[in-house]
């Protein structure tokens, strides 16, 4: 459902470190292999291995700007996809992909494609909210960024999620379904 992933920071096992250089973890995401945790604002992410908690840290300071730091984070295929720039920001919304190896930026996406709580892997695809002047749901490609396809809408984009071939986005307290094919 909407906010899957999410998990409050005082309801991780205790085997997860909550703390980073005196900095408590804002907010934690669960995923397959892995829980990333967001620091200050976003501006670093760390990524708790399930199997052995060892962590790798990510420092986003050259690409999160003036307090616009991490959002959300997905991991697929060793790549570390982020959101930079909170929600309905405009100017500064936009995702990144991050080599889970080296942690080197392989891409950034244009500016104002993906601002919403959070956005999904899709097959080859990331699917993004954006919630401005001209809403949209945004298809990324996860190769280089490149926008795919941008469909306007008529509500603000908050959260996304998805149920079978179904992609359901909730925003200005409604609900639409799209088909994903």
């Amino acid at each position: 459902g909407f906010g899957s992933g999410f998990v409050m920071v005082n309801q991780l096992p205790v085997s997860i470190p909550t703390d980073l250089a005196g900095t408590s973890a804002d907010m934690a995401i669960e995923h397959d292999l892995a829980w990333s945790l967001l620091f200050d604002a976003g501006r670093y992410v760390a990524v708790v291995s399930k199997r052995d908690a060892a962590m790798t840290v990510f420092d986003f300071a050259e690409l999160k700007g003036d307090d616009h730091g991490v959002t959300w984070v997905a991991l697929a295929d060793g790549v570390l996809y982020a959101t930079l720039g909170g929600h309905r920001m405009t100017g500064v919304a936009k995702a990144i992909a991050v080599s889970l190896t080296d942690g080197k930026v392989i891409w950034q996406s244009d500016t104002d494609v993906c601002n919403s709580q959070n956005f999904l892997v899709h097959g080859s695809h990331l699917v993004c909210g954006y919630a401005g002047e001209e809403s949209s749901l945004t298809v990324l490609s996860r190769l280089d960024g490149t926008t795919v396809s941008r469909l306007p809408l008529e509500l603000q984009p908050q959260y996304i999620a998805q149920e079978g071939g179904r992609l359901l986005l909730r925003g200005d307290m409604k609900d639409q379904t799209f088909t994903i094919k």
